[in-house]
Parts: C-alpha cells; structure tokens; sequence
C-alpha cells in the first residue's frame, strides 16, 4: 500500500518534469512490476501471456518516450477557456456524453429485459408446477 501512495506522489512529481500525455503511458510500467512481482509473492507461474504482454508494455513506452517530440507549454487561464470553448472540444464533449447516455439507456434496457424474462420464467415454473402437482397451493385441512 504504501509502495502505492509513493509511486502515485512519483507520478505526480513527475508531471513537473514531462507533459501528462508523456508520463500516462510510463504508468504502465506498474503493471509489469505486478506481473514480475505477483508471482514471487502467490507461487504463480508466468506465462507465454505474461512475457508477450509485458513485451508489449515494455515497447509502447519506448515508442512513447523515443517518439515524443513535444514541446512542454503553459497555458493561461484566458486561453484555456478559449480552447474549450472551440468548435471540435465541444463537439468532442457531445460526442462523449451521448456515448455516455447510449451506454446507459443500452445497460438499462438490458436489465429490463433480463427482469422481464426472469418474472416470465418464475410464471412459467409456477403454471408447471401446478399443472404436474395440482396440489401445489392448495391447502388442506386435516378431519380428526
């Protein structure tokens, strides 16, 4: 855990140093920390996975880090507000938020039918069962 907290005030720092779009993609070195770590701590094996996807990490952040010829700039707040207010991040932000919306009228729905198809079923196994064992529901009163 508190390896955790210090990589995260790491990563932080480290935004001082490197533009965000520069350190996000290096976060990912965390998780081949876990693969290499995990099995040391659980008695897991490793992989052909686990060396392919680390391979994988390990080359996305070369390519990250030898590729980015970004220059660090700062922005004042008058500016900022002007870039979002632009055309295509309005568009972008509309964009995202229907995707939001669609997602959930898509999981809603889903959910009503899945409801809708488990109360027709719980009917459906009632109706049997009272058509094999009439007796079901009935209650019966011992003469003595």
């Amino acid at each position: 855990m508190a390896a955790s907290d210090s990589a995260a005030h790491f990563n932080f720092i480290a935004l001082q140093f490197a533009p965000q779009s520069l350190v996000a993609p290096l976060g990912a070195v965390s998780l081949v920390t876990n693969v290499i770590i995990a099995p040391l701590l659980n008695n897991e094996k490793i992989g052909l996975f686990d060396i392919g996807g680390i391979a994988l990490i390990i080359a996305g952040c070369v390519i990250v880090v030898v590729f980015s010829g970004i220059v660090q700039q700062n922005f004042r707040l008058c500016v900022l507000v002007q870039l979002l207010k632009a055309k295509p991040t309005v568009l972008y932000l509309c964009v995202i938020a229907a995707a939001i919306i669609a997602i959930y009228v898509f999981l809603w729905t889903v959910e009503r039918g899945v409801q809708r198809y488990h109360d027709e079923y719980l009917q459906l196994t009632d109706e049997h069962e009272r058509v094999i064992n009439p007796a079901v529901g009935v209650h019966c009163e011992i003469e003595e």
